[in-house]
């Protein structure tokens, strides 16, 4: 498989400059991504499944899903 190799440096580089980014000052999540995560984490617990993202009626929710 000639595209195996090729694919694992790919996975492996996005890896790494995900955590490099996740310890920089960049990298902390400001107040709308972290609406976005509590949203995520009450549709996991089943506690909302909400359409629009909390505080805003113009924004959906489809990336905390």
């Amino acid at each position: 498989m000639s595209w195996t190799r090729p694919a694992v440096i790919i996975l492996l580089a996005g890896l790494l400059v995900r955590v490099v980014w996740l310890f920089t000052p960049a990298g902390y999540p400001d107040a709308d991504e972290a609406v976005f995560g509590l949203m995520a984490l009450h549709i996991q617990q089943g506690r909302e499944y909400p359409l629009f993202c909390w505080g805003a009626h113009y924004a959906g929710a489809l990336v905390s899903y």
